[in-house]
């Protein structure tokens, strides 16, 4: 929320739906991307791969600037900005935080170089909130939706601003698809067995304001979402400054990876069979003919457990905290770690106030012991942390 940084390629999706939108080119029209280098107005753009003639729906596949550049001609300063304006970049978010707006310039300061090296992701400055409300806008069919904090979900939804129409973000988000799930995607480290993931890798350069100019250091990154048909959870995974590998394909995705599969590990939607079989290493591979597992570390499994009396059974799943029953009386939490302390009390559908900073529960009310209360009454549960 504080920091506002070039982003790199995680905002080409952003940029491919303003032109599929205003028709300045289709999922077919073919781009030179010049065997990955252009001189263009003594601004020599570069690719990390070795590019001809593209057609749009394969450019963000292989992530070229290039292609993203002469995309970004095409729109123009005035309705390019228009589209990011609209987007939620260069303002706050909703999110009660702390918040920087990033920097977004008015359209008579852009020149042409500002025009192409925004389409790939420089010469703008934005949060992480706003790349996420920027993605939530186009997994929304292309209805504008503000990002909310929310403690208990059903509140009702007020009527926002059409920016894309469902034909393109469908057109957007089947290009993020074939960057995870095509053979030859960057973001094909991101992929998990049984369930088609989408999404796009970034690796920015970082400005360096001593020098007035790029330094060596990376902004990698990637953003992604599942199910890709029809997604529930976006997940946006950033490392500042890597220090061995600098592609966001490969330092950010297997990131996204491990925490997508933990949620989707803990929500169910992976079913026990396929836990087991990506746990397990086995063979058998998932529904669409893939061969290939989810390799999880070992917390990203957290309730596989091995039977004692029948150890030659495939490991069960138990249920996570939030499905598994609940005591008759409020638990004590005092010491255990904040996921712990939260899932106990999830068990009884209850979200507790979380106080202080830390990792450690410290105090809690009401203690320990008492009881659940009754439909109707209301009860403030608060949960003190302490690094202690």
């Amino acid at each position: 929320a504080a920091d506002a940084l070039e982003p790199g390629s995680t905002f080409k999706p952003f940029v491919m739906a303003a032109a599929l939108q205003e028709r300045k080119v289709t999922p077919n029209t073919l781009i030179d991307c010049e065997r990955g280098k252009w001189v263009s107005k003594n601004f020599t753009i570069r690719d990390t791969s070795n590019q001809g003639m593209l057609p749009a729906s394969k450019v963000l596949r292989y992530s070229s600037n290039i292609g993203m550049a002469k995309i970004g001609l095409t729109l123009g300063a005035p309705l390019f900005h228009k589209y990011l304006h609209a987007l939620g970049f260069g303002e706050r978010t909703s999110v009660p935080v702390s918040e920087s707006r990033g920097i977004l310039r008015i359209p008579r300061d852009w020149s042409e170089v500002d025009l192409m090296s925004t389409a790939f992701g420089q010469s703008i400055s934005v949060t992480g909130l706003q790349m996420a409300q920027g993605y939530l806008t186009l997994l929304n069919h292309g209805v504008y939706k503000p990002l909310r904090l929310i403690r208990e979900e059903g509140s009702v939804e007020e009527p926002h601003e059409r920016i894309f129409s469902e034909k393109t973000t469908r057109e957007v988000m089947d290009m993020m698809r074939d960057v995870v799930e095509e053979s030859d995607g960057t973001g094909k480290r991101a992929r998990i067995a049984g369930v088609e993931v989408a999404g796009k890798t970034g690796t920015a350069q970082k400005a360096d304001h001593r020098a007035g100019t790029y330094g060596n250091k990376r902004l990698a990154s990637f953003v992604g979402f599942l199910p890709a048909d029809k997604p529930r959870y976006l997940i946006l995974v950033m490392v500042d400054e890597p220090s061995r590998n600098q592609f966001g394909g490969v330092v950010a995705a297997p990131v996204f990876k491990e925490i997508a599969g933990r949620a989707l590990t803990y929500t169910g939607i992976l079913s026990e069979t396929k836990v087991a079989e990506a746990a397990g290493g086995s063979n058998a591979g998932p529904a669409s003919g893939r061969q290939r597992g989810l390799k999880l570390a070992g917390l990203d499994v957290p309730y596989l457990v091995k039977t004692a009396d029948a150890p030659q059974r495939a490991p069960v799943m138990q249920l996570p905290g939030h499905l598994a029953k609940a005591g008759s009386r409020v638990p004590d939490v005092m010491g255990k770690s904040v996921r712990n302390a939260v899932e106990l009390f999830a068990r009884a559908g209850v979200v507790p106030e979380l106080k202080g900073s830390g990792s450690r529960v410290v105090r809690q009310s009401p203690p320990a012991g008492a009881a659940w209360p009754e439909d109707g009454t209301s009860v403030d549960y608060i949960l003190w942390l302490s690094e202690r």
